[in-house]
Protein backbone atom coordinates (compact mmCIF):
# COMPACT_ATOMS: atom_id res chain seq x y z
CA UNK A 1 0.00 0.00 0.00
CA UNK A 2 1.12 3.21 -1.26
CA UNK A 3 1.54 5.80 2.14
CA UNK A 4 -0.82 8.34 0.91
CA UNK A 5 -3.59 5.51 0.90
CA UNK A 6 -2.66 3.91 3.88
CA UNK A 7 -2.81 7.97 5.16
CA UNK A 8 -6.91 8.29 3.91
CA UNK A 9 -8.79 7.82 7.44
CA UNK A 10 -11.05 5.05 5.69
CA UNK A 11 -7.94 2.92 5.11
CA UNK A 12 -6.04 2.80 8.24
CA UNK A 13 -7.22 2.12 12.24
CA UNK A 14 -5.19 5.33 13.64
CA UNK A 15 -7.76 5.82 16.46
CA UNK A 16 -7.55 2.06 17.86
CA UNK A 17 -3.80 2.55 17.49
CA UNK A 18 -3.66 5.92 19.81
CA UNK A 19 -6.20 3.94 22.22
CA UNK A 20 -3.37 0.81 22.05
CA UNK A 21 -0.80 3.43 22.79
CA UNK A 22 -2.46 5.23 25.74
CA UNK A 23 -3.05 1.73 27.42
CA UNK A 24 0.63 1.56 27.12
CA UNK A 25 1.48 4.58 29.31
CA UNK A 26 -1.36 3.63 31.81
CA UNK A 27 0.49 0.09 31.95
CA UNK A 28 4.03 1.69 32.47
CA UNK A 29 2.92 3.90 34.87
CA UNK A 30 1.46 1.49 36.82
CA UNK A 31 4.61 0.11 37.87
CA UNK A 32 5.39 3.54 39.65
CA UNK A 33 2.06 3.60 40.98
CA UNK A 34 0.87 0.77 42.03
CA UNK A 35 2.81 -2.19 44.27
CA UNK A 36 5.15 -4.10 41.72
CA UNK A 37 4.97 -7.19 43.84
CA UNK A 38 7.99 -8.76 41.75
CA UNK A 39 6.07 -8.01 38.66
CA UNK A 40 8.35 -4.81 36.12
CA UNK A 41 8.02 -3.63 32.89
CA UNK A 42 9.40 -6.16 30.53
CA UNK A 43 10.66 -3.31 27.52
CA UNK A 44 12.29 -0.99 30.22
CA UNK A 45 13.53 -4.64 31.78
CA UNK A 46 15.03 -6.54 28.72
CA UNK A 47 15.72 -3.10 26.37
CA UNK A 48 17.12 -0.96 29.21
CA UNK A 49 17.04 2.35 27.10
CA UNK A 50 13.01 2.69 26.87
CA UNK A 51 9.96 2.05 28.38
CA UNK A 52 6.68 0.22 27.42
CA UNK A 53 5.60 4.38 28.40
CA UNK A 54 8.55 6.06 26.72
CA UNK A 55 8.03 3.33 23.49
CA UNK A 56 4.28 4.40 23.34
CA UNK A 57 5.31 8.31 23.93
CA UNK A 58 7.42 8.22 21.06
CA UNK A 59 4.85 6.63 18.86
CA UNK A 60 2.33 9.33 19.56
CA UNK A 61 4.85 11.86 18.16
CA UNK A 62 5.68 9.55 15.24
CA UNK A 63 2.09 9.40 13.84
CA UNK A 64 1.25 13.42 14.73
CA UNK A 65 4.19 14.34 12.82
CA UNK A 66 3.13 12.17 10.09
CA UNK A 67 -0.90 13.16 10.27
CA UNK A 68 -0.11 16.89 10.85
CA UNK A 69 2.66 17.08 7.73
CA UNK A 70 -0.21 15.34 5.50
CA UNK A 71 -2.65 17.88 6.83
CA UNK A 72 -0.66 20.26 5.28
CA UNK A 73 0.17 19.09 1.87
CA UNK A 74 -3.92 19.17 1.86
CA UNK A 75 -3.47 23.40 2.94
CA UNK A 76 -0.98 25.10 3.85
CA UNK A 77 -2.06 27.67 5.10
CA UNK A 78 -0.70 29.24 8.64
CA UNK A 79 -3.60 30.08 9.66
CA UNK A 80 -5.79 26.82 9.56
CA UNK A 81 -2.64 24.72 10.54
CA UNK A 82 -3.11 27.17 13.41
CA UNK A 83 -6.78 27.08 13.94
CA UNK A 84 -6.68 23.07 12.83
CA UNK A 85 -3.79 22.44 16.29
CA UNK A 86 -5.09 25.01 18.97
CA UNK A 87 -8.87 23.39 18.42
CA UNK A 88 -7.15 19.41 18.80
CA UNK A 89 -4.51 19.94 21.33
CA UNK A 90 -6.15 22.71 23.72
CA UNK A 91 -10.12 22.26 24.66
CA UNK A 92 -8.97 18.79 26.02
CA UNK A 93 -5.63 19.77 28.02
CA UNK A 94 -6.52 23.44 29.46
CA UNK A 95 -10.09 20.96 30.49
CA UNK A 96 -7.82 18.58 32.28
CA UNK A 97 -5.74 21.65 34.32
CA UNK A 98 -8.84 23.52 34.97
CA UNK A 99 -11.01 20.24 36.77
CA UNK A 100 -7.38 19.34 38.36
CA UNK A 101 -6.95 22.70 39.98
CA UNK A 102 -10.33 23.87 40.39
CA UNK A 103 -12.23 20.73 41.40
CA UNK A 104 -10.29 18.09 42.18
CA UNK A 105 -7.56 19.80 43.95
CA UNK A 106 -9.71 21.03 46.86
CA UNK A 107 -11.64 18.04 47.43
CA UNK A 108 -8.17 15.66 47.74
CA UNK A 109 -5.43 18.52 49.40
CA UNK A 110 -4.91 18.07 52.89
CA UNK A 111 -5.33 22.17 53.08
CA UNK A 112 -8.20 23.52 54.11
CA UNK A 113 -10.38 25.08 50.84
CA UNK A 114 -9.39 28.78 52.32
CA UNK A 115 -5.24 27.95 52.12
CA UNK A 116 -5.80 25.92 49.18
CA UNK A 117 -6.95 28.46 47.07
CA UNK A 118 -4.86 31.15 48.55
CA UNK A 119 -1.76 28.96 47.72
CA UNK A 120 0.48 30.37 45.40
CA UNK A 121 1.73 26.83 44.23
CA UNK A 122 -2.18 26.15 42.84
CA UNK A 123 -2.22 29.20 40.74
CA UNK A 124 1.93 28.34 39.74
CA UNK A 125 0.09 25.47 38.47
CA UNK A 126 -2.66 26.74 36.95
CA UNK A 127 -1.21 29.31 34.49
CA UNK A 128 2.12 27.29 34.01
CA UNK A 129 0.24 24.74 32.52
CA UNK A 130 -2.49 26.67 30.73
CA UNK A 131 1.16 28.67 29.15
CA UNK A 132 2.98 25.08 28.48
CA UNK A 133 5.21 25.64 31.25
CA UNK A 134 4.65 22.00 32.88
CA UNK A 135 4.12 22.09 36.55
CA UNK A 136 3.82 19.02 38.70
CA UNK A 137 2.30 19.40 42.36
CA UNK A 138 -0.72 20.48 43.38
CA UNK A 139 -0.66 21.75 47.52
CA UNK A 140 -1.72 18.89 49.56
CA UNK A 141 -2.69 16.58 47.26
CA UNK A 142 -1.06 12.91 47.26
CA UNK A 143 0.98 14.39 49.93
CA UNK A 144 2.10 10.43 50.27
CA UNK A 145 3.14 10.01 46.75
CA UNK A 146 6.25 10.71 45.52
CA UNK A 147 5.13 11.67 41.77
CA UNK A 148 3.69 14.05 40.20
CA UNK A 149 -0.50 14.77 40.20
CA UNK A 150 -0.15 14.65 36.33
CA UNK A 151 3.07 12.83 35.22
CA UNK A 152 1.69 12.58 31.92
CA UNK A 153 1.33 16.68 30.27
CA UNK A 154 5.11 17.68 30.30
CA UNK A 155 5.17 15.33 26.30
CA UNK A 156 2.31 18.63 25.56
CA UNK A 157 4.04 21.52 25.63
CA UNK A 158 7.26 19.31 23.56
CA UNK A 159 4.84 18.34 21.02
CA UNK A 160 3.40 22.29 20.79
CA UNK A 161 7.50 22.75 19.61
CA UNK A 162 7.23 20.17 17.40
CA UNK A 163 4.34 22.03 15.87
CA UNK A 164 5.83 25.51 15.79
CA UNK A 165 9.21 23.97 14.40
CA UNK A 166 7.13 21.99 11.28
CA UNK A 167 4.79 25.72 10.94
CA UNK A 168 8.12 27.42 10.69
CA UNK A 169 9.75 24.77 8.10
CA UNK A 170 6.37 24.75 5.96
CA UNK A 171 6.97 28.22 5.47
CA UNK A 172 10.27 28.76 4.65
CA UNK A 173 9.81 25.87 2.06
CA UNK A 174 7.01 28.00 0.25
CA UNK A 175 9.96 31.23 0.35
CA UNK A 176 12.45 28.52 -1.40
CA UNK A 177 12.45 24.84 -2.29
CA UNK A 178 10.14 21.94 -1.28
CA UNK A 179 14.19 19.87 -0.78
CA UNK A 180 14.86 21.73 1.99
CA UNK A 181 11.90 20.71 4.13
CA UNK A 182 13.08 16.82 4.27
CA UNK A 183 17.02 18.15 4.89
CA UNK A 184 15.77 20.10 8.12
CA UNK A 185 13.87 16.80 9.20
CA UNK A 186 17.29 14.74 8.49
CA UNK A 187 19.12 17.07 10.44
CA UNK A 188 16.67 17.02 13.40
CA UNK A 189 16.53 13.09 13.49
CA UNK A 190 20.44 12.97 13.01
CA UNK A 191 20.98 15.86 15.98
CA UNK A 192 21.03 13.25 19.15
CA UNK A 193 23.94 12.01 17.45
CA UNK A 194 25.69 15.03 17.06
CA UNK A 195 27.33 17.23 19.64
CA UNK A 196 24.00 19.30 19.19
CA UNK A 197 21.91 17.24 20.93
CA UNK A 198 21.29 19.61 23.48
CA UNK A 199 19.51 22.26 20.82
CA UNK A 200 16.56 19.72 21.67
CA UNK A 201 14.30 20.08 24.05
CA UNK A 202 15.90 22.20 26.98
CA UNK A 203 18.71 20.85 26.63
CA UNK A 204 18.22 17.22 28.24
CA UNK A 205 20.21 14.00 27.86
CA UNK A 206 17.35 11.68 28.89
CA UNK A 207 16.77 9.43 25.58
CA UNK A 208 13.28 9.17 26.63
CA UNK A 209 13.12 13.32 25.65
CA UNK A 210 15.69 13.54 23.04
CA UNK A 211 14.67 11.09 21.34
CA UNK A 212 10.58 12.68 20.73
CA UNK A 213 11.38 15.11 17.92
CA UNK A 214 13.43 12.43 15.71
CA UNK A 215 10.38 10.19 16.05
CA UNK A 216 8.40 13.15 14.99
CA UNK A 217 10.85 14.28 12.16
CA UNK A 218 10.73 10.69 10.93
CA UNK A 219 6.96 10.97 10.76
CA UNK A 220 7.25 13.79 8.63
CA UNK A 221 9.64 12.55 6.01
CA UNK A 222 7.13 9.05 6.02
CA UNK A 223 4.11 11.98 4.66
CA UNK A 224 6.82 13.33 2.69
CA UNK A 225 6.92 10.43 0.53
CA UNK A 226 3.70 9.67 0.62
CA UNK A 227 4.03 8.44 -2.67
CA UNK A 228 6.10 5.38 -1.92
CA UNK A 229 4.85 2.13 -0.34
CA UNK A 230 5.12 1.34 2.79
CA UNK A 231 8.39 0.01 3.96
CA UNK A 232 8.40 -3.88 4.14
CA UNK A 233 8.50 -5.16 7.64
CA UNK A 234 11.02 -7.52 7.53
CA UNK A 235 13.28 -4.66 7.49
CA UNK A 236 12.17 -3.10 10.65
CA UNK A 237 11.42 -6.19 12.04
CA UNK A 238 15.12 -7.41 11.77
CA UNK A 239 16.80 -4.06 12.80
CA UNK A 240 14.46 -4.04 16.06
CA UNK A 241 16.04 -7.47 16.91
CA UNK A 242 19.07 -6.07 16.01
CA UNK A 243 19.29 -3.53 18.75
CA UNK A 244 19.65 -6.63 21.51
CA UNK A 245 23.14 -6.72 20.40
CA UNK A 246 23.91 -2.70 20.54
CA UNK A 247 25.59 -0.93 23.91
CA UNK A 248 25.31 2.00 22.55
CA UNK A 249 22.61 4.43 24.37
CA UNK A 250 21.68 6.47 21.61
CA UNK A 251 22.18 4.19 18.95
CA UNK A 252 20.15 1.75 20.55
CA UNK A 253 16.82 4.16 21.25
CA UNK A 254 17.23 4.69 17.00
CA UNK A 255 17.18 0.84 16.11
CA UNK A 256 14.38 0.75 18.70
CA UNK A 257 12.15 3.77 18.21
CA UNK A 258 12.18 3.78 14.26
CA UNK A 259 11.49 -0.37 13.55
CA UNK A 260 8.55 0.16 15.77
CA UNK A 261 7.27 3.09 14.45
CA UNK A 262 7.34 1.49 11.01
CA UNK A 263 6.26 -1.70 12.05
CA UNK A 264 2.64 0.11 13.67
CA UNK A 265 2.70 2.12 10.90
CA UNK A 266 1.98 -1.54 8.28
CA UNK A 267 -0.19 -3.35 11.01
CA UNK A 268 -2.74 -0.51 11.81
CA UNK A 269 -2.79 0.06 7.66
CA UNK A 270 -3.07 -3.46 7.58
CA UNK A 271 -6.77 -5.26 6.51
CA UNK A 272 -6.70 -7.00 9.87
CA UNK A 273 -6.39 -4.41 11.77
CA UNK A 274 -9.60 -2.78 10.21
CA UNK A 275 -11.56 -5.58 11.48
CA UNK A 276 -11.63 -3.76 14.83
CA UNK A 277 -12.69 -0.08 13.41
CA UNK A 278 -12.81 2.48 16.17
CA UNK A 279 -15.38 5.56 15.16
CA UNK A 280 -14.72 7.84 17.89
CA UNK A 281 -10.78 8.81 19.59
CA UNK A 282 -10.69 8.75 23.23
CA UNK A 283 -7.10 8.41 23.24
CA UNK A 284 -6.20 12.09 24.18
CA UNK A 285 -9.02 12.39 26.77
CA UNK A 286 -7.36 8.84 28.11
CA UNK A 287 -3.62 9.91 27.85
CA UNK A 288 -4.92 13.32 29.54
CA UNK A 289 -6.24 12.08 32.50
CA UNK A 290 -5.01 8.37 32.93
CA UNK A 291 -2.08 9.98 35.69
CA UNK A 292 -4.49 11.90 37.81
CA UNK A 293 -6.73 8.35 37.58
CA UNK A 294 -4.05 6.06 38.56
CA UNK A 295 -2.83 8.52 41.36
CA UNK A 296 -6.56 8.49 43.09
CA UNK A 297 -6.87 4.77 43.01
CA UNK A 298 -3.30 4.50 44.28
CA UNK A 299 -3.81 6.57 47.43
CA UNK A 300 -7.44 6.02 47.92
CA UNK A 301 -8.48 2.78 46.13
CA UNK A 302 -6.06 -0.07 46.09
CA UNK A 303 -2.09 -0.30 45.69
CA UNK A 304 -2.83 -3.54 43.57
CA UNK A 305 -1.03 -3.78 40.85
CA UNK A 306 -3.63 -5.70 38.72
CA UNK A 307 -6.23 -4.16 40.29
CA UNK A 308 -5.34 -0.90 40.11
CA UNK A 309 -4.15 -1.14 36.31
CA UNK A 310 -7.67 -2.90 35.66
CA UNK A 311 -9.42 0.06 37.00
CA UNK A 312 -7.08 2.61 35.91
CA UNK A 313 -7.65 1.37 32.20
CA UNK A 314 -11.44 1.08 32.94
CA UNK A 315 -12.09 4.85 34.36
CA UNK A 316 -9.55 6.11 31.87
CA UNK A 317 -11.01 5.00 28.71
CA UNK A 318 -14.60 6.11 30.33
CA UNK A 319 -13.69 9.49 30.80
CA UNK A 320 -11.84 9.81 27.48
CA UNK A 321 -14.31 9.04 25.60
CA UNK A 322 -16.70 11.56 27.51
CA UNK A 323 -13.53 13.87 26.55
CA UNK A 324 -13.76 13.33 23.14
CA UNK A 325 -17.72 13.33 22.46
CA UNK A 326 -18.39 16.83 24.98
CA UNK A 327 -14.63 18.52 24.63
CA UNK A 328 -12.65 17.87 22.13
CA UNK A 329 -14.79 17.27 19.42
CA UNK A 330 -17.35 20.23 19.30
CA UNK A 331 -14.32 21.95 18.23
CA UNK A 332 -13.45 19.94 15.64
CA UNK A 333 -17.11 19.35 14.26
CA UNK A 334 -16.23 21.51 11.46
CA UNK A 335 -13.25 20.22 10.89
CA UNK A 336 -11.27 16.81 9.91
CA UNK A 337 -9.77 15.08 13.03
CA UNK A 338 -6.22 13.95 12.81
Amino acid sequence: MLIKDALIKGNNNFNLLRVFLASLVVYYHSFALFEKNGYYDPVTHYLSVVSTGGLAVKSFFFLSGMLVTNSLFKNSSPVHFLQSRAKRILPGYWFVIFISCLIIGPILSSLKLHDYIYSPGVWDYFFNNLSFRTSYFLPGVFENSKYAFNGSIWTIPLEVKCYAVLLAISIMCRMTSNKISPLICILIIIMPLTPFRDWLFDSNNNPAVYMLAPCFSLGCIIALCRDYSIPNPIFPALALISAFFINDVTLKSYMICFPFCILILYFFSSKLSLKIKMKSDPSYGMYLWAFPIQQIIANYITTNLFLGFSLSITASLIIGRLSWNYIEKPFLKNKRAL
